[in-house]
């Protein structure tokens, strides 16, 4: 059977998180590698508080990601402590 146009196939991987092995060479030949850069934190957390109906979402989200930055660099530094998107969702 062959591919569709209008289809594709992603595979995600974060190998640098503790416990997860990198993809099998033979996997990692059939796919095209794409890197990712950070993403804009503050943006997303706009756009979440703008979809709930949060008025002035701009200034909150500025705080709201202050406010994380601060617990992710001033409180402990231990591996379950996740100070990132998942936890400000």
């Amino acid at each position: 059977m062959p591919f569709k146009i209008d289809c594709g196939i992603f595979i995600t991987l974060n190998p640098y998180v503790l416990g997860r092995n990198e993809m099998p060479s033979n996997l990692k030949n059939m796919f095209r590698v794409v890197s990712m850069i950070l993403p804009d934190v503050e943006l997303i957390a706009q756009v979440w508080l703008m979809n709930a109906g949060f008025e002035k979402p701009k200034q909150l989200s500025k705080k709201i990601c202050r406010v994380f930055s601060l617990a992710n660099e001033q409180l402990s530094s231990l591996t379950h402590y996740d100070w990132g998107l998942r936890s400000m969702r």
